[in-house]
């Protein structure tokens, strides 16, 4: 063979078997290499300077799939780079006569053993002692499994001794590594032969089942690795516990070996466990870990039976294949962003080992690629702001970008501003290459740092209103979109919104809540100047074609119609009709315009807020906003006249007498507003307050100066209680009454009457004068008294002839019930409007008649009673205005010489009705 090889003498071949402990073989034929030592002959012959070596001149060239193979372990175990090239490591692996997974595992523990002397500080030596102890120890046991892994199992398991050999072989069994099983083996071992002859341990190890003649190969392996690797002194020798402590470390250096022997289990399928290449097996039976199958685990040896099996297995760490397998480790930044909290633009690693993930984590993504981070960095942070603590030009760029945003809604032309891509060139222009995080950036624009140019880093990086448009862009539109308008005194701020579609499309009116109801409502049709000409337009285009006609082209008669109209003063749409009576001659009302197909934009967008700019409602018109939000206007009006000394004076509570000055028309608030004060009565008091508008203060104020008034009459109220309790008691009770407020309504009715027929009292005097008119009070008083007690009496007899009626005419009868109970239904003193109240007898008086005259024209009254029944079952209350209008409807159907009044008919009744 070594005539063959041209380039080798025979020692080089000699040298080259010994390696590879064939010196028992015959032959050196490529069956004979077995691919566990394939990798070790390439590893020997680059170790020999040989060659490649597809081109050694074998006998029986070796399987090209088994040399990939090889050359991918030798790769995995670092013996050779990405160029094929022998290592270092690698010239350390040839050295040694193994396999080179088992040569690389032992290395590793080379790496553990101390190769320094204790220290000599005082307090150091004991540690340096100890930390070397566990250092020697550890890497023992890693020479001891190398050797293991290096010879058959030395477990015996007979065929017809099963259970007995596995309960011996318990004894020394870990439950989470095979391999500290293989060592407690070793421990038993060494203390058998210590203790024993060789007669003796052949009979230990047939007891316990194992092989004498492997563990004796095993110790040889091992003192040759040590031999080898340059260990001194006795072996060390340790305990269980000993090997716990040491399982992190130990099972490190065997993944240095085994690093491609790995597994992790998958949820779905149980008991399997997934590896690299896409390789999947199962843990071995006879090994510890098959019943309680960790998440992650290593084994030296998977076999291929019925099932790929892993054996001699141990749990390990994810974390520990990052240290183990670093060079083979693969990280991929994947998705990265800024984030703001943390100030630099994050990535998440994804971290895989041999085509496995192992974890993911977040990662800084600048430190990998700056360039691509700093490019976001200025997307993100600088363009977009998303900056935390921005610095005074940022704050002063974003305003200004926001400012012309604002200029673009307001011309409904979002064509003024820059694009996003300009901005980036913008700040790529002058932003340090160096710079991609918010610290970076901070410590550049920090004073006293030496700048690269004249111009401060701040001011490099200040926008101007040049550097944000558009080329040609013009942002002056302050005149025609201002930003507030003076309305009744009143400073209204505007804000602007382009969304088509929406209903904040438009310009807002943001309206203080204490001046909503003192604002005119015709302000805001007019918009603002920049807005106007394009609604008259619209308003136009919304006219009907024959009156459109008038008026065309629409453009141009609009803009002839806002130069007209430039003082912008009361109402919008009677404004226009005249500008174009006068320009076309057309006659056009406000009522040809259709306001409904309006554009959002061309509609007043009224927001309501209270002092904290909060927003309380939107509406398009005052009217709506008043309605809605009288109380919060009233609240927020007292609210703040409690924090003025000037305005205290017109909140008082729980009033008896008029106690306080006269009362003015209106006072002035802060910001021009105006308040109205006025009596309100609230559940039992009375109170002095200030209210939103004038017409919500006269409602009150009457009620508040009626009750202000009978609490000074207090004397006079009870008299008048008592006569109602003495003529009504008896008929009030029969139809349910109660006296207390037939006496109550009676007082106010009265006082409304007499005390308060010259109108509103504002002034003391006034008062004083109401109150000398108490005698007319109690006079008018007991004369409604009188008329009460004489219509409930009338009522009774009514009530009392309709007995036994029901049958013969049920439609008619049961007609004047309902109207006899309605009519004196509780509540019908005061809702019984003055003009109707001498006319309560004429309505008894028809009933009487109708009564009467029923048996003669019984069919003729039951027509005319379903004429009323449509009518009556409209009525919302039984005090509606219709109601009266209906009583005097009777009249002209029943009692026509009773002469109804008010003209009444159907018609009049409905349209009442749907009023």
């Amino acid at each position: 063979r070594a005539g063959r090889c041209g380039r080798l003498g025979p020692g080089i071949c000699v040298r080259l078997y010994e390696e590879q402990d064939f010196l028992a073989r015959p032959a050196f034929t490529e069956p004979e290499i077995r691919r566990s030592n394939l990798a070790g002959v390439i590893l020997q012959m680059a170790s020999l300077g040989l060659g490649d070596i597809g081109d050694f001149p074998w006998v029986d060239d070796p399987d090209g799939r088994h040399i990939a193979e090889a050359w991918r372990v030798l790769q995995m175990l670092g013996a050779f780079d990405e160029r094929n090239q022998l290592t270092a490591r690698g010239r350390e692996l040839a050295r040694l006569p193994l396999d080179p997974r088992i040569a690389r595992i032992a290395l590793a523990g080379h790496g553990l053993a101390p190769n320094r002397k204790p220290a000599g500080k005082p307090g150091q030596e004991t540690a340096t002692v100890v930390a070397n102890a566990g250092a020697s120890l550890c890497a023992d046991a890693v020479y001891v499994l190398a050797a293991a892994l290096s010879v058959p199992d030395p477990h015996e398991v007979p065929p017809d001794a099963q259970d007995a050999a596995r309960q011996k072989h318990a004894g020394w069994r870990h439950p989470r590594s095979d391999f500290l099983t293989l060592l407690n083996l070793w421990q038993r071992w060494r203390d058998w032969s210590a203790e024993h002859s060789n007669r003796q341990l052949r009979r230990i190890c047939r007891e316990h089942y194992v092989s004498f003649l492997r563990l004796e190969e095993w110790e040889a392996v091992y003192r040759q690795i040590r031999d080898l690797l340059g260990a001194r002194g006795e072996a060390p020798r340790y305990r269980a516990e000993d090997l716990d402590g040491l399982y992190a470390p130990l099972h490190q250096a065997l993944l240095t070996g085994l690093i491609d022997h790995i597994g992790q289990k998958l949820p779905e399928k149980k008991g399997e466990y997934q590896g690299p290449k896409g390789r999947r097996f199962r843990i071995h039976p006879g090994s510890a870990l098959s019943r309680k199958a960790p998440d992650w685990i290593m084994s030296a040896q998977l076999a291929q039976t019925s099932q790929l099996f892993a054996r001699t297995n141990a749990a390990i760490e994810p974390d520990w294949l990052e240290i183990a397998g670093a060079h083979l480790i693969k990280r991929t930044l994947l998705h990265p962003q800024w984030n703001a909290e943390r100030g630099e633009v994050g990535a998440t690693e994804h971290i895989s080992l041999l085509g496995m993930p192992l974890a993911t984590r977040a990662r800084h993504y600048g430190s990998v690629y700056p360039q691509e981070a700093r490019t976001i960095f200025i997307r993100e942070a600088l363009v977009a702001g998303h900056l935390q603590k921005k610095p005074a030009f940022l704050e002063h760029n974003l305003q200004l970008i926001a400012d012309i945003k604002d200029k673009e809604a307001r011309l409904r032309r979002p064509d003024l501003l820059a694009d996003d891509a300009s901005f980036e060139q913008w700040y790529d222009e002058r932003l340090p290459q160096d710079i991609c995080t918010s610290a970076g950036l901070k410590a550049w624009l920090r004073p006293g740092r030496t700048a690269t140019s004249d111009t401060a880093p701040a001011a490099l990086l200040t926008l101007q209103e040049a550097d944000a448009l558009r080329p040609g862009a013009n942002a002056d539109v302050s005149h025609l979109f201002p930003d507030h308008l003076e309305v009744g005194g009143v400073r209204i701020p505007l804000s602007y919104t382009h969304d088509p579609g929406t209903d904040q499309d438009g310009v807002t009116f943001h309206i203080p809540l204490a001046h909503v109801h003192t604002l005119p409502e015709d302000a805001f049709e007019w918009l603002v100047p920049g807005l106007r000409a394009a609604k008259i337009e619209a308003l136009i285009r919304t006219l009907p074609q024959p009156l459109r006609r008038y008026c065309t082209p629409a453009a141009e008669y609009a803009t002839a119609i806002n130069a007209r109209l430039e003082d912008a003063q009361g109402a919008l749409l009677p404004r226009i009709c005249e500008a174009l009576k006068a320009m076309s001659g057309a006659s056009i009302t406000p009522e040809d315009f259709q306001l409904a197909k309006l554009d959002e934009h061309l509609i007043p967008n009224l927001q309501l807020e209270n002092d904290r700019a909060e927003v309380l409602g939107r509406g398009a018109s005052l009217q709506a906003l008043r309605g809605r939000f009288a109380g919060a206007a009233r609240k927020a009006l007292n609210t703040a006249a409690a924090q003025d000394d000037e305005l205290k004076r017109w909140s008082r509570s729980d009033l008896s007498d008029w106690s306080f000055d006269d009362l003015p028309e209106s006072v002035s608030l802060a910001g021009g507003a105006r308040a109205f004060p006025g009596l309100d009565v609230e559940g039992a008091q009375v109170n002095l307050r200030l209210f939103e508008s004038e017409a919500a203060m006269a409602g009150a104020h009457r009620r508040g100066l009626r009750r202000l008034l009978l609490l000074r009459l207090a004397d006079r109220t009870r008299d008048l209680n008592k006569s109602v309790r003495s003529k009504l008691a008896l008929q009030a009770a029969a139809i349910g009454l109660d006296s207390a407020a037939v006496s109550e309504q009676l007082a106010e009715r009265s006082a409304d009457a007499v005390l308060l027929e010259d109108g509103p009292i504002r002034t003391r005097k006034d008062f004083q004068a109401a109150l000398e008119r108490r005698g007319a009070f109690s006079i008018d008083a007991l004369q409604r008294l009188d008329d009460i007690a004489n219509w409930l009496s009338q009522a009774r007899a009514l009530r009392a002839s309709l007995k036994d009626l029901d049958a013969r005419w049920p439609t008619s009868i049961n007609d004047i019930r309902s109207q006899l109970d309605s009519l004196f239904a509780p509540g019908f003193v005061a809702a019984i409007p003055e003009p109707h109240w001498p006319r309560i007898n004429t309505y008894l008086r028809g009933i009487k008649l109708r009564l009467e005259r029923l048996s003669n024209k019984p069919a003729r009254d039951e027509d005319q009673t379903r004429t009323l029944a449509p009518l009556l079952a409209r009525l919302p209350d039984p005090f509606h205005a219709a109601r009266w209008l209906l009583e005097e409807w009777r009249i002209a159907l029943f009692a026509q010489e009773l002469k109804a009044t008010g003209g009444p008919s159907v018609a009049k009744i409905e349209a009442l009705l749907t009023a």
